[in-house]
């Protein structure tokens, strides 16, 4: 079953007796005010953990790749501190701003 830290209070009422915990969140969040009753409780009730990141970024080469295989009208850049690289390498790019509206 595929859990989150905002879970904590269902995952209390499965009430199993054994369970392996596999995280694929950032290491640096298990510290995070918020998810630490989560990561304490999966600890105190003896659950094994483990943590395997995954990350939500691409490199260049899997956007490449992504693109050859979509052949999209557009490509909108979000989540990146260089959108300007983006016209550089692909064609069809539209760079908005945070907040900005894109009417389809």
């Amino acid at each position: 079953m595929i859990v989150r830290p905002n879970l904590l209070e269902f995952i209390k009422q499965i009430n199993a007796p054994q369970a392996n915990i596999v995280t694929s969140i950032w290491k640096d969040y298990e510290e995070r005010t918020e998810n630490r009753p989560f990561f304490d409780w999966v600890d105190n009730v003896g659950y094994e953990r483990c943590q395997l990141h995954t990350s939500g970024h691409a490199d260049l080469d899997g956007l490449k790749t992504i693109v050859s295989h979509i052949v999209p009208k557009h490509i909108i850049p979000i989540h990146t501190e260089k959108k300007g690289m983006y016209c550089e390498i692909f064609n069809g790019v539209i760079g908005l701003e945070d907040g900005e509206k894109f009417e389809l």
